[in-house]
Order: C-alpha cells, then structure tokens, then sequence
C-alpha cells in the first residue's frame, strides 16, 4: 500500500475537531510551542487536549522536549492537499490559507510579491467573519485607514510590521489568546479615544 493511503487512512479516521487541529497544526503552527498553540484551539473552541492527544497516538504529530509540535513533511503536504481540494480554483473559498501568492490574490486590489508593497482591503477582509488565525510575517503590508477585523473569533494574531497608528475601532478582543505586533506604528491602542 502507497505510503499516501496509508497517512490518508489515517487521517480519515480522526474525528471532525481532530481532523480541524491537524489541519492548523499542517498550515499554521507545525513548530510552534504546543502551550501557546493549546491556549489559541482551546479560544477557538476545540478541545485542544484531547485533540492533540489523540493525534499523538496515532502518531500523527510529535511532542519535541522542548515543547514544539512536530510533523513529518508528508503529513503536512497531505493536509495541504486536503485544504487546497476544498476549493481548488478559487483560494478565497478554503479554510485556510497560508501560501503567500493565494493570501495576496484574496486580501489585496492588485496582485503582489515580495518585493512590492502590499495593501490590504477592507472589502477582503469584510467577508472573513469566522477568521481565527492571522499571520502576517510581511513588513511591507500597509492598510487603508477604513481597515476593519469583522471576527469575533480571532485567537491568534501575529502581524510583523503593523502599519495603522492603532487598532481599528471594532478590534475584538474577547477571543484573542495570542496577540505579537511586532515593529509596528502604534500609537494607541484603538481609532476611538480611550476613556480614562
């Protein structure tokens, strides 16, 4: 039997917030510390424990010493596969998005690449109203002023390069678990004047 049948029988086996854990441990957080990554599912309602538990049992994912979530490279690539079969024409229709060229082809008015300057819409994020994890590692997105986040569900929220003076007036926090802006223009921390 294919070693792909294999991991793909595997994974068919795991139940739905299994199957959902694999899949932001594959795109988001292969690597990351399990503790902080346990705090962010468990913010996003899963039953972080027992999800990552079981994974490990079926030898899907490994526990470094020093706390890291481990994944064979082939595992990772199947759960992409899984992601990208979702919708395989239109990015902006699957769960997750991680590859540089499809967040670009969602969020922004003009395509972009490394080397160009990246500006965010508010239009393509006004749709992203269940959007729990956002990385950004580009410190060359830069934001119109009319920059929203319209979830109540982001838990996780790493933006290199955070280029508004301020969050947006409907930030919400209420989920947040994880919050790293670094190298940014913050000035304060919201569009409306803090109360005192």
């Amino acid at each position: 039997m294919e070693i792909t049948n294999v991991l793909k029988i595997s994974y068919d086996g795991l139940d739905h917030t299994q199957k959902m854990i694999f899949l932001d441990f594959a795109c988001f957080f292969k690597g990351a510390h399990v503790e902080i990554v346990t705090q962010v599912l468990d913010g996003s309602g899963f039953k972080a424990e027992s999800g990552i538990n079981a994974l490990v049992d079926r030898c899907l994912i490994t526990i470094s010493t020093n706390k890291k979530i481990e994944m064979h490279d082939s595992l990772a690539q199947m759960d992409k596969e899984i992601v990208y079969k979702e919708c395989p024409n239109e990015s902006g229709e699957r769960s997750r998005l991680w590859k540089h060229e499809d967040v670009c082809r969602v969020l922004t008015i003009n395509t972009c690449t490394s080397e160009h300057e990246i500006k965010f819409t508010f239009e393509a994020f006004k749709r992203m109203t269940r959007l729990r994890v956002l990385i950004v590692n580009n410190n060359q997105v830069q934001l119109f002023e009319d920059f929203t986040f319209p979830s109540h569900d982001l838990t996780y929220l790493y933006w290199a390069g955070y280029s508004l003076a301020y969050l947006p007036s409907n930030f919400h926090a209420n989920s947040l678990v994880f919050l790293y802006l670094k190298d940014n223009n913050i000035k304060r921390l919201s569009e409306r004047k803090l109360v005192s």
